[in-house]
Parts: structure tokens; C-alpha cells; sequence
């Protein structure tokens, strides 16, 4: 790993993994300049752009893969948000317009705020009341329409809406009922994950909706129940398939002890058999939270989140599957790779064009990226 300094004002610190410590692990760099990366999106040119926040300063950053802010690109790399935003959702539009998502610190104050390609303010804010009032969890693009779910947390089933690129909402979309985790589909549509109705026995359910919000039923006959499995209580990801109208999910399974579950759907709702050979598989990671899901160029999957530790710390975690499900033992230790310092997570994974995948997080309030190459 490079040794890289973080400037943050008039001081300067070296952060950890330079010198003569031992590097975070192959492949992580620290953002020079840039603060803890929340979420993360690639813009048309492959550049990373994200929402980043050091205590109460939020920023929307753009940097290329190796943690290097652009200079071009608002102030030095950095465009602030003029807000107390809480930032949990980054998008960019077709015409390279980028839209911020998230938590307000106050009732009447813009839930998702607009800047142009280049870093800059573009007045663009939705507020909405009622529901549309509610926290983005979730942001999604169809051309220069931006898709947003409305929900109070990412733990709570939410509202899908559409609006267009000066924010103002789309009233030929109906707003749609949608689950925990909402992701854009290989078609155009919405995937969707989350949890039964029925509370006893709890399960986890998947959906698939069209590009104008109404129910597939060619996915599943409108849902899927996976009727085997109990669902706990922790967070649900969702991610759409590679060329497929299937999606692959992550959630928590089970109360006393729990596991991660992941489940990979095919096009027409059905379980894939050709992973862990039920279309699932649990995996046994400890004290872990998923906080981010992808589907990577070969079929296999990464998930991203942390680990908490004995002295109640969290430490970033990623972990690869193959194809077939099964942890790959060629990636880190047996599948796994956790950083062995704390207060650290890594928030959101990105799929380049060349298959090589992005983890970005935090080490403290210090932005981190860790690289995997394809393995096609």
C-alpha cells in the first residue's frame, strides 16, 4: 500500500497502514484529503463520487480508484453539503447531474439536494410533505429521473417515488409500496427485499417491480416467500443481478444465534440451485453487520460491513463467496478479510467496468478504499 497523508484543514496526520505499521490490508489506501466515505456511486466516467462527513461536515467527493481526489471537482475534490444532511445515498444522473439523499436534522429541511457534474450547487432540493417528508434510504436512476425511497430508517419497508431532474415529482409514477432494500434491476425496474407479513414464523421475501412501479408478476407470480428459513431482526441489502432480472440478497437469519444469509433469485423468482444448492446459504461471521452487497463479474458475491469486537469497536469486514455460495478461501483468511484495527467499516461496494471492485469506508474519520481485482 502507498503511504498517504490526510490533510484535513491546516493539519496534517499520517494515518495508519504508512510508515513502518503494517498496511490495513493488500489493496487499501486512505483518501488523501477526503473524510469517512458513507456511500458511494461511479459516475459515466468510471470516478468514484461519495458522500463523506467529519463530525458535522459533510462533503460530496470524487475521486479515482486509488483514493486520489479530483481537483476539478468542487473545492479540491471536496463539494460541501450546506446542511446537517445525514447522508446515506449518492446517485448519478445521465446528463452527470448528482443527487445526495438522506436524513434531515430538521422537519422541514430537504431530504435530497442537487450539484452538478462538476461539484458544485445546482439548487436542485426535495422536501416534500407526508410521506414524501420521510428520510431517502435509497436512490436509484432510470436517463435523467431520479428514483428515491422514502423511509425513516433502512430497517423499515418504504416509499418509492419518482421525480424529475429539477426534483419535482414525476406524477405519472404512482408512488409504490416497496420493502427494507430497494435496488435497480438489469431491466430497467426495481428489485426489492425484505420481510413477510406473517410475524410467526418471520420470513424473508423478494419482489421485482417494473420500470413504472407496478408489480412484476412474472417474478415469482408478484413475491417470493422463502418458506424455510427464520428471518432476524438485522439489516436487509438487496442488489440486482448481472444481465438477469434476478437479484441477490443479504439479511440476518435466525435470534439466538444468529447468521448472514445470502440468496440469489432467478429471472423468473425462483431460487438459484446452482448456489449453496437451495438458492442460499448461512454463514457463520460472528458478531457481524452487511451493510452493502454486489454481485461480482464471475457470479461469485461480496458483501461489506464490520465485525464488532470484544471491546465493543467495530472492524471493517469483507467476504467473498464463489458462485457456488461457498465462502472462497483464496480471499483474505478463508473468505474473510477484517481489518485488524478499529472503528472502521466499509459502507458500499462499486463494480468497475473492468470487474474490479471497490470497497469504500472509514478508518476513524479517515476515508479508506480497499481494491479487489476481477478474477475473471
Amino acid at each position: 500500500m502507498n503511504c498517504r497523508r490526510l490533510v484535513w484543514g491546516v493539519a496534517a496526520a499520517l494515518v495508519a497502514g504508512c510508515g513502518e505499521s503494517q498496511p490495513l490490508c493488500d489493496g487499501c489506501v486512505m483518501v488523501a484529503g477526503g473524510p469517512a466515505i458513507t456511500s458511494m456511486t461511479l459516475d459515466r466516467e468510471g470516478r468514484i463520487v461519495a458522500t463523506t462527513t467529519r463530525g458535522i461536515v459533510r462533503a460530496v467527493a470524487r475521486m479515482d480508484r486509488f483514493g486520489i481526489l479530483d481537483p476539478g471537482f468542487g473545492d479540491g475534490g471536496l463539494a460541501p453539503i450546506d446542511s446537517g444532511l445525514e447522508a446515506t445515498a449518492i446517485v448519478v444522473l445521465q446528463n452527470g447531474a448528482i443527487r445526495v439523499g438522506g436524513a434531515a436534522v430538521a422537519e422541514d429541511e430537504p431530504v435530497v439536494y442537487g450539484f452538478t457534474a462538476d461539484g458544485h450547487d445546482d439548487g436542485v432540493r426535495i422536501t416534500g410533505t407526508g410521506v414524501f417528508r420521510e428520510s431517502v434510504q435509497y436512490l436509484m436512476v432510470q436517463g435523467d429521473a431520479l428514483v428515491a425511497s422514502h423511509a425513516q430508517y433502512k430497517t423499515f419497508e418504504g416509499v418509492l417515488v419518482r421525480y424529475h431532474a429539477n426534483g419535482e415529482r414525476d406524477a405519472s409514477f404512482e408512488p409504490t409500496a416497496v420493502e427494507r432494500a430497494v435496488a435497480m434491476a438489469s431491466s430497467g425496474g426495481f428489485v426489492t427485499a425484505g420481510r413477510s407479513v406473517d410475524e410467526f414464523p418471520r420470513r424473508f421475501l423478494a419482489r421485482r417491480l417494473t420500470r413504472d412501479g407496478k408489480v412484476d408478476a412474472r417474478f415469482g407470480g408478484g413475491s417470493v416467500v422463502i418458506p424455510d428459513v427464520d428471518r432476524g431482526e438485522g439489516e436487509i441489502r438487496v442488489a440486482g443481478r448481472r444481465g438477469t432480472g434476478g437479484l441477490v440478497m443479504v439479511g440476518v437469519t435466525g435470534d439466538d444465534a444468529p447468521g448472514v444469509f445470502v440468496a440469489k433469485f432467478q429471472d423468473g423468482g425462483h431460487l438459484d440451485p446452482s448456489f449453496g444448492g437451495h438458492g442460499y446459504v448461512t454463514l457463520d461471521l460472528g458478531p457481524a453487520t452487511i451493510v452493502g452487497i454486489a454481485e461480482l463479474a464471475d457470479d461469485g458475491v461480496m458483501l461489506c460491513g464490520a465485525v464488532r469486537t470484544d471491546t465493543q469497536s467495530f472492524r471493517g469486514l469483507i467476504v467473498r463467496l464463489r458462485q457456488d455460495g461457498s465462502l472462497d478461501d483464496s480471499f483474505g483468511d478463508k473468505g474473510r478479510l477484517m481489518l485488524d484495527r478499529g472503528d472502521s467499516l466499509f459502507s458500499s461496494l462499486v463494480v468497475m467496468d473492468d470487474g474490479e471492485v471497490i470497497a469504500g469506508g472509514y478508518l476513524g474519520y479517515q476515508g479508506l478504499l480497499a481494491k479487489f481485482p476481477s478474477r475473471d
